[in-house]
């Protein structure tokens, strides 16, 4: 079966949660990435972090992809890219955390319970960063495993 419908919905909610609220902050408002990204302009871009360019490329992919799955030339290559991508800057940020706060003297989180670190997490994050790297992880897998297609 293949999986080329999952692969649209999920880029799709890749692109969307660029829309949506990322963090919680305790005062009521919300960081929405648009928000953000539509007030940088050109200097900004060329003095950003890898990091805030790889995010803005996650969503770049992403759109790619969603055009792919309707053109019918969706790539298992960009799938995969585009499932990786964001789970690998999660990565560098929990350990980019994890080091900063080693060097600043700050004790780091010290529970091995999954489901209470999930919930301190639902306190502060917001819907879109569970639908960016929730799809993302669907996405990885998808393009990994699914020998349906014969370019995904």
């Amino acid at each position: 079966m293949s999986m080329k419908l999952f692969v649209l919905i999920l880029s799709a909610a890749i692109v969307v949660s660029l829309f949506m609220p990322w963090l919680n902050a305790p005062i009521g408002a919300s960081l929405v990435p648009w928000d953000l990204i539509s007030q940088m302009n050109a200097d900004d871009l060329r003095v950003a972090p890898p990091l805030i360019l790889g995010f803005i490329v996650s969503f770049a992919l992403a759109a790619l992809l969603v055009v792919l799955c309707l053109t019918n030339s969706e790539n298992r290559l960009v799938a995969f890219f585009t499932g990786a991508l964001p789970l690998g800057l999660l990565a560098f940020v929990i350990f980019q955390a994890s080091d900063e706060l080693s060097n600043i003297g700050l004790p780091q989180p010290q529970t091995a319970d999954f489901r209470q670190l999930f919930e301190q997490a639902v306190q502060v994050l917001g819907y879109g960063a569970f639908t960016y790297f929730g799809s993302a992880a669907l996405l990885l897998l998808i393009s990994l495993f699914d020998r349906g297609g014969r370019n995904r």
